[in-house]
C-alpha cells in the first residue's frame, strides 16, 4: 500500500545502518499473535515468497524484514475480494484520492501495509487462506485470480516499496523516480505547478487501478504481476523489457509471446475492423521520426510528430534497404487523428485533439494528406535505433494502441487536447536512457527534432538538406506548387473564353478563399462548351485539384468550429456548470462521446489488461458498429447550427463529380 514515508531524515538512515537488520535477505515472522501450529506453515509460505523475489532485489534489501499480522484498522471480521468487472460512470471521473475504494482492485489497507521503519504489516484474517494453501483459495476473475495468489501478490507488492525507496534525506525512488519508468507508466507533468500526474484515464485495461495511485504504487502493482503472472510480457510488453532489463530477467516463464497485431485507423473514422496489420518487430527495417510543419507560425494545428513504421513485404525473404519503398507496408503512428476523408461526418477529424491517444495510419494515406490536401512539406528522418530499442518501441506503440486515453484539457482557444510533438517526445522517452531527455518536453515538431539531432538519433547532415531526400522516399513535398500551376492554367486559358466578372481572384489564395461553390459551378458548365484548343482534360484536372482543396479547407474550418462548440459544453461540464447548457447540448456532447469511445481498440476487447492475447484478439468484434439513431439527431443539430457550410460543401461535392465525370470522359 502507499509508503508513507514522511521522514526523510537521519533518523531514517541511522535505523538502516544497524547490524541488526544487516546480512542475508530474509522474511523474518514476527511471531506475536501467530501460534506455534501456525507458525511452521507461515515461515513455509515465506520461503515461497522468498524464491520469487530477484536476486538483485535481494542484494538491496539485504537484511531481515520482519511481518507482522495485525488486526486491520476498520476492524472487520472477513476479508473483501477484490470486484471485477467495468467501471461505471462515476468511477470513472474518480479522483486519485479515492481511488483505493474502488472495484477492480486490492482494497487499499485490507491486505498490508509498511511503516516507515521498513516493517511489513499484514492483515490477520489472511493467517487462515494462508494455512489453507493455494488449493480451493476463493477465486474471482480478475486480477491475481486467486486469494492466495493475491496474499503472495501482497507481500511483494511491499517489499517492492521497500526496495523502491532508497534511504536517505535527498534520495530519489529507485524506479518508481526514474524517468524512463515514468514514461512507460504514461505519466507527465501538468498544469502551472508543474505537477507529475497520470496521462491515464483509462483503467479498463488495467490489471490494477490502484497503479494509477502514484508512481510508486503503479512500481509496486506492476511488480506484482511481474513476477507472478505468465501473461505479464505479452500484455505489457514494454514494461516487462524495462523490468527484466532492471532485474536482470523475467521471473516467471511466459505462456505466450506478444500480440502484435492491431487494426488500423480508417480515413472516414474509427476503426478498420476489416484490415489486420502485423507490427511484428523482426520485420521492422527502420523507425523515422516524422515532422510537417505549419508555414505559419500561429497555426499549430498543421504542426505535426509522427513516427513511421517501415516494415518489410512479407514476400521478401529478409530485411532489406529497398523496403523503404514498400509503402504499402509502412505505417504512419501518431497522437493526433490526421487524415479526414473531407467528409463533415469524419469523426475523427471532429475528435481533433479532444483527448490524445495512439492512431496508425497506411504511410500512403498520411503522405496523400499531408502533400495533397493540406500542401506541407512532409519530412522522414531515420532514427538511429538499435534493434532492442526498435522492438521496445514497437511494443510501446502496441501498449498505447491498446490502453491509452491521454488526460483532456481545454486550452484558452476553446480547443481541448495535447501537443502531438510532446506525446511523440513521451513515447521516445519509453524507449531511450533517463538521462538522454530529462526534463524534455516539445512544444513543436521543431524542437524534437533539434533534440533528436542533439542525440544524435537523427543524422545533423539530413537535417540540413531534407528535399535531397525525395528520391529516397525521405522527402514528401507539398502539392502547393502543383496548386499554384494549375491556377495560372487557368487564369491563362479560361479568361479569354469565359465572361470576365466570374473572375474576380488576382492570386491562389484569394481564389481558394473567396470564391463561391455556385459561382465555380458555372465555371465548369462553361468550360464544357469549349474546344479541344483548351486542352479539356488538363483544365479538368486543374478545376478538380483546387476544388479538392478548397472542399479541405472548408471541411477543416467546419471542423473547427464543432471543436470550439464541444469544447465549451466539456469545460461547463467540467466545472459543474450544466444548468448553463440546455438538455440538447447535453444529448449531443453524449453522442458525440459514444462516437468518440468507438474509435479507440479498447472497445473492441471486454477481457484481460493491456495488449489482448492472440486469443482474445481472434475473438474480437469485428463488424463496424452502427450509430443510426445518434447519426440522425447529430445530422440534424448540424443542420440546424451549420446549414450554410454544409450547402457550400454539398455544392464543392457535386462540382467533384462532375468534373471526374467530365474527365472519364474525355
Amino acid at each position: 500500500m502507499k509508503l508513507e514515508l514522511v521522514f526523510l531524515s537521519l533518523i531514517s538512515c541511522f535505523f538502516f545502518s544497524f547490524s541488526a537488520f544487516g546480512g542475508e535477505f530474509h522474511l523474518s515472522l514476527v511471531r506475536k499473535n501467530i501460534s506455534e501450529d501456525q507458525r511452521v506453515p507461515i515461515e513455509n509460505f515465506f520461503r515461497q515468497v522468498e524464491t520469487l523475489v530477484p536476486q538483485s532485489m535481494k542484494n538491496r534489501l539485504n537484511r531481515s524484514i520482519p511481518i507482522e499480522f495485525v488486526s486491520e484498522a476498520s476492524g472487520s471480521s472477513s476479508l473483501q475480494l477484490p470486484t471485477c468487472g467495468l467501471l461505471s460512470e462515476e468511477d470513472k471521473t474518480v479522483s486519485e484520492s479515492s481511488l483505493k475504494d474502488q472495484n477492480g482492485m486490492i482494497l487499499g489497507d485490507s491486505y498490508g501495509w509498511t511503516d516507515a521503519w521498513g516493517h511489513v504489516y499484514l492483515n490477520r484474517l489472511l493467517v487462515p487462506h494462508i494455512l489453507t494453501g493455494p488449493e480451493g483459495s476463493p477465486s474471482y476473475p480478475c486480477g491475481h485470480k486467486t486469494l492466495y495468489r493475491l496474499i503472495v501478490a501482497t507481500v511483494l507488492h511491499e517489499l517492492g516499496h521497500l526496495y523502491d525507496f532508497s534511504p536517505g534525506i535527498f534520495s530519489d525512488q529507485l524506479i518508481s523516480g526514474e524517468p524512463r519508468f515514468q514514461r512507460l507508466m504514461g505519466w507527465s507533468r501538468h498544469g502551472w505547478h508543474n505537477h507529475l500526474g497520470p496521462n491515464h484515464r483509462v483503467w479498463v485495461r488495467s490489471p490494477d487501478i490502484y497503479e494509477f495511485f502514484d508512481l510508486k504504487e503503479g512500481f509496486a502493482v506492476n511488480l506484482e504481476f511481474f513476477l507472478l503472472d505468465p501473461e505479464y510480457e505479452c500484455r505489457r510488453p514494454a514494461l516487462h523489457a524495462y523490468l527484466a532489463e532492471h532485474f536482470g530477467g523475467g521471473m516467471t516463464i511466459s505462456t505466450c509471446g506478444p500480440n502484435t497485431k492491431v487494426h488500423p485507423h480508417a480515413r472516414r473514422g474509427g476503426i478498420d475492423h476489416g484490415k489486420v496489420v502485423d507490427l511484428n518487430p523482426e520485420r521492422v527495417l527502420e523507425v523515422h521520426y516524422l515532422r510537417t510543419a505549419s508555414k505559419f507560425a500561429m497555426d499549430s494545428r498543421a504542426d505535426r510528430s509522427m513516427i513511421r513504421i517501415v516494415l518489410c513485404d512479407p514476400d521478401r525473404g529478409e530485411l532489406e534497404s529497398d523496403c523503404l519503398e514498400d509503402l504499402d507496408h509502412q505505417w504512419g503512428v501518431s497522437f493526433a487523428p490526421l487524415l479526414s476523408s473531407g467528409d463533415w461526418f469524419s469523426w475523427q477529424h471532429f475528435l481533433h485533439g479532444l483527448s490524445p491517444q495512439l492512431w496508425i495510419y497506411p504511410m500512403k494515406e498520411v503522405v496523400e494528406f499531408f502533400k495533397d490536401r493540406e500542401g506541407r512539406d512532409l519530412e522522414s528522418y531515420p532514427l538511429r535505433l538499435s534493434q532492442v530499442q526498435k522492438k521496445n518501441l514497437i511494443y510501446r506503440v502496441l501498449e498505447n494502441y491498446w490502453s491509452y486515453l491521454g488526460r483532456v484539457g481545454v486550452r484558452k482557444s476553446g480547443f481541448v487536447g495535447d501537443n502531438s510533438s510532446a506525446e511523440t517526445g513521451h513515447l521516445l522517452k519509453g524507449i531511450l536512457s533517463s538521462a538522454a531527455m530529462k526534463g524534455f518536453v516539445a512544444r513543436n515538431s521543431v524542437e524534437l527534432k533539434e533534440k533528436l539531432v542533439q542525440l544524435n538519433l537523427i543524422s545533423s547532415n539530413r537535417v540540413k538538406s531534407p528535399r535531397d531526400s525525395e528520391k529516397s522516399g525521405l522527402f514528401f513535398p507539398s502539392a502547393e506548387p502543383e496548386w499554384n500551376s494549375a491556377f495560372e492554367f487557368l487564369k491563362a486559358n479560361l479568361n479569354a473564353g469565359i465572361p470576365r466578372e466570374l473572375f474576380t481572384w488576382g492570386a491562389l489564395e484569394d481564389y481558394l478563399t473567396h470564391t463561391a461553390p455556385v459561382e465555380r459551378s458555372e465555371v465548369i458548365n462553361q468550360v464544357t462548351h469549349l474546344g479541344d484548343f483548351y486542352g479539356k482534360q488538363k483544365l479538368y484536372k486543374s478545376l478538380l485539384s483546387l476544388e479538392s482543396r478548397i472542399e479541405h479547407r472548408l471541411s477543416q474550418e467546419l471542423h473547427g468550429q464543432i471543436h470550439l462548440k464541444f469544447g465549451r459544453i466539456y469545460k461547463r461540464l467540467k466545472e459543474k456548470k450544466r444548468t448553463e447548457l440546455s438538455s440538447e447540448s447535453i444529448e449531443m456532447f453524449k453522442i458525440f462521446m459514444t462516437h468518440f469511445e468507438s474509435t479507440h481498440p479498447l472497445s473492441l476487447v471486454q477481457n484481460g489488461y493491456g495488449v489482448p492475447t492472440e486469443d482474445e484478439f481472434g475473438m474480437i468484434f469485428t463488424t463496424p458498429r452502427e450509430f443510426s439513431a445518434s447519426g440522425v439527431l447529430l445530422r440534424e443539430w448540424m443542420q440546424e447550427n451549420f446549414s450554410s457550410e454544409l450547402i457550400q460543401l454539398k455544392i464543392i461535392q457535386d462540382n467533384k463529380m462532375k468534373l471526374s465525370r467530365l474527365l472519364g470522359e474525355t
